[in-house]
Formats: C-alpha cells, structure tokens, sequence
C-alpha cells in the first residue's frame, strides 16, 4: 500500500510562525477528526467526535490548499511550509524497549560460525556513520544468547556439585572427593588450551563438553583412590598403597581415555555446525580435556591425596591442643573444674 507523507521544511515553518505539531494537528483533524470526552446521559454514554462527513474530506491532491492556523496571523496553505510525498507504507512497526527498530538480516557461507559472522558484522558496523539517536546491537537474538552461556556456566557449577555430593555418599568422607577434584583443572586447562590452539571460541556446544569432561575424569579419579582404600583396608601403608593402586589402574585408565579420544577424532573433523556453533568443539573439548588429566591424574592426584590426608590429621591433632590452651588460659585447672562441677550439683 502507499501512504502520504507530508514534510514539514523547517526553515520556512519557523519564518512563518508555523510549529510540526500544528501541521500535524490539521491533517489529522481534517482526515480522521478528533475524539472528544464521552456524553453522558440518563445512564448512557454516546461516543462524540468532531469530523467532517465522509463526502466533504478533500481528497490528497487537495493537501497543498489544507489551511494552517497560526498564533499571530492569518492561515496559510500546507504547500508553503510542507512538500507532500507519495510512498509505500511499512508492512508493521516493530518496537522494543518502546523504541522503534527495524531488523537487518545477513546470510553467510556455511563454514563461517556464528562468532565469526558476529565479528564481521561488529566491524562492518561500527565503521557506518549513524545519524544522531540511531544504535546498533543483536537485539533481543544477541541477549538470548548471552543468557545461554551463562546457562551453560551455571550447568557446570551445578555438574561440578553434584559431583561433589555422589562422591562425599559413595566414601563417606569430603577429604577423598576433594582429592579427585584436583584433576578438574588439569582437565579444564587442557580443554581450553586446545580451544584456543585450534581457533575455538568456548561456546554452549563447547560448555556441553566440559560438562561431559566432568563426569569422564571423575569416574578415572574414582577408580584410583577406591582401589587405593581397597588396599590400605588390606593392610598396605598409604605410600605402598598409592604406588600399587596406581600401577593397578594405570591400564583400566589408559583404555577409557584411549577409546574416548579415538572415538571423538571421527567427529572432530567433521566440520558439523549446530546453530551456527561447530559442533566438533565438543570433541575438541574432550580430547584435550580427557588428554591432560589422564597425564596428570597419574601423577598429581596420588600427591594431592597425600597432602590433604596429612592436613586435614594435622588439623586434628591440633584441635584437642587448641581446646586445652583455652582451658589453661582461663586460669582454671582440672581439679578446680571437678570442684565446681560437684558444688553444683
């Protein structure tokens, strides 16, 4: 459809004592009147409207001759301050935030991701000379996505609780599952070393790997030191233990990591995107992942497990000590104590 648009020259208007407003109020005055209060009689209420009858509207080729009132003088025609202009109207009005936008939309090849179409546009637009009051973003698509990774993030802190919780149930202890979750980082270090040696960028299908990557190495974490406290219970000291727990389990460990990282390589090459997201960062994630705690784990986490069993007995033999210097402090003795316990009673 088309639509007339009349606009208002702001040099002439302010010569002639002529405001937008007013202009505005003239066509639509003439073209669809003007709603009034509502007339209220006897319980009733009429609709009022002032307007003119349907066959004396003039038609658009009479806008130029449209009288314009002024505060100091005589009304002058439209066509002295205002150009009227034909063009086709907008299928809809699109507003967010109670601020009128309009999308742009562009298309890309298929192997260039979401990050980098992200780039691209950024730099592209950012180099346009916008007029006053005019911004860019990724609307209401960029925020969502915003909100996803931080989703994600919150899906690992959750993964890593829970975690947490299955082991403290399954040995009875938080010391022991503490001690499996030195192996995280050296897993998390890997993952992102590999995003950034291949060009990735941590995405959610990146996030989903991590959280995978959480459960594959703590299961390796569990093999070890169960089999550690499988033999300390047979009566091996804690070092004999770690030493024969972890030659034990080195093949058990070494094969699920080893069929894990060949099982991903086929899907690593892919080159499968999902949502503009390459899917293949999830294997890449992993494998990486999977690659240094299985080095690590070997070496770290008997060391880890050492330290914290002799902090935290450390701790306790200091506790009872702690409880005798505040009794000592105090100024009363065991005898003075008794005393009072029997006086009271």
């Amino acid at each position: 459809q088309q639509e007339a648009i009349v606009v208002v020259d702001p040099e002439r208007s302010r010569r002639l004592g002529i405001s937008p407003r007013a202009v505005a109020e003239s066509v639509s005055l003439t073209f669809r009147g003007r709603n009034l209060s509502r007339f209220q009689s006897q319980g009733t209420e009429l609709e009022m409207l002032v307007a003119l009858p349907t066959d004396l509207q003039p038609g658009i080729a009479a806008l130029e001759n449209l009288p314009i009132p002024r505060l100091d003088g005589d009304p002058i025609p439209l066509g002295s301050v205002a150009e009227i202009q034909l063009s086709r109207t907008q299928p809809r009005i699109n507003r967010e935030d109670r601020m009128t936008t309009t999308w742009v939309s562009a298309e890309f090849e298929k192997e260039v991701t979401t990050p980098d179409a992200r780039q691209r546009v950024t730099e592209i637009v950012n180099t346009l000379d916008l007029p006053e009051g005019y911004f860019w973003d990724f609307g209401e698509w960029g925020r969502h996505r915003e909100e996803g990774l931080g989703m994600m993030l919150e899906g690992v802190l959750m993964s890593l609780l829970a975690v947490v919780l299955l082991m403290a149930a399954l040995f009875e202890s938080f010391s022991q599952p503490l001690a499996i979750l030195i192996t995280l980082p050296l897993a998390f270090f890997g993952a992102l070393w590999g995003l950034w040696l291949l060009d990735y960028e941590l995405e959610v299908i990146g996030f989903m790997g991590l959280i995978i990557l959480i459960g594959i190495v703590v299961n390796n974490g569990i093999v070890l030191v169960d089999h550690v406290n499988q033999l300390r219970s047979a009566g091996l000291e804690r070092t004999e233990a770690l030493l024969k727990g972890c030659g034990e389990r080195l093949r058990p460990v070494l094969m699920t990591a080893i069929t894990t990282i060949f099982g991903l390589l086929p899907l690593t090459f892919s080159g499968f995107t999902v949502a503009g997201n390459y899917i293949d960062s999830l294997a890449v994630v992993v494998i990486f992942g999977l690659t240094t705690s299985t080095f690590f784990t070997l070496i770290g986490l008997p060391v880890w497990y050492s330290t914290l069993e002799d902090t935290l007995s450390f701790a306790g033999r200091c506790l009872p000590r702690w409880r005798r210097l505040d009794t000592s402090s105090s100024g009363l003795g065991e005898e003075d104590l008794e005393g009072r316990v029997s006086a009271n009673s």
